[in-house]
């Protein structure tokens, strides 16, 4: 049992470095779209990694949420 909630703990540790991450990469899209129009690429970038970041926060969010512990 010791184990499945040190598994678990883990899980809500990545979910708070990714809430992190999610919240540098709109800043930086923020002060990209403020400072420099020709970074368009870069911007692109960082939408795709924010977009693939939400996506995996939804799905370790459900599986802890829907109690799924055998996955934690």
């Amino acid at each position: 049992m010791g184990d499945l909630v040190e598994k678990c703990r883990l899980k809500e540790k990545e979910l708070s470095q990714i809430d992190n991450v999610i919240g540098m990469l709109r800043q930086t899209l923020a002060a990209l779209k403020k400072g420099n129009d020709t970074a368009s690429d870069t911007l692109d970038t960082l939408q795709r990694d924010l977009t693939s970041l939400l996506a995996e926060e939804q799905q370790l969010k459900q599986l802890l949420n829907a109690g799924n512990l055998d996955n934690c």
